[in-house]
């Protein structure tokens, strides 16, 4: 691929590469953590995929490189759209851990927070006698 395109396509591919691979590869997997894979999704779907494919297929057809304000318009437009979508999927990995630990454990939870408040300041210590 190097020989074939310039530098600067091989950068926006190598870019993608890292970035698909730090986001999938078992040793970091950054797919895990909600934020950082939005990121990711976003930078990749919103510009590399639109700025990085367009710019690839131009000089493969030999036609030079030029900054056009179609392709920035679309590539912002698709990486705020992309964003979008990140936020969504956040939103719903915090939608499934509310659902697994549920309110009934929230409460629960606060129940057994106040209990041992409560156990361990009781009203004796704070009266006078």
């Amino acid at each position: 691929m190097y020989t074939q395109f310039s530098p600067q396509i091989f950068v926006l591919y190598s870019i993608g590469l890292f970035l698909g691979s730090i986001y999938s590869v078992p040793p970091l997997q950054l797919k895990r953590f909600p934020i950082l894979a939005g990121g990711i999704i976003a930078v990749v779907r919103g510009f590399l995929l639109n700025f990085g494919i367009y710019y690839a297929v131009r000089e493969a057809l030999r036609i030079p490189f030029i900054w056009s304000p179609v392709v920035v318009f679309i590539a912002s437009f698709m990486t705020v759209f992309a964003s979008v979508i990140a936020i969504t999927k956040v939103s719903k990995v915090l939608l499934h851990l509310w659902c697994n630990i549920g309110p009934t454990t929230w409460g629960s939870l606060l129940f057994a927070t106040l209990t041992c408040y409560v156990q361990a300041y009781p009203l004796s210590k704070c009266t006078e006698p």
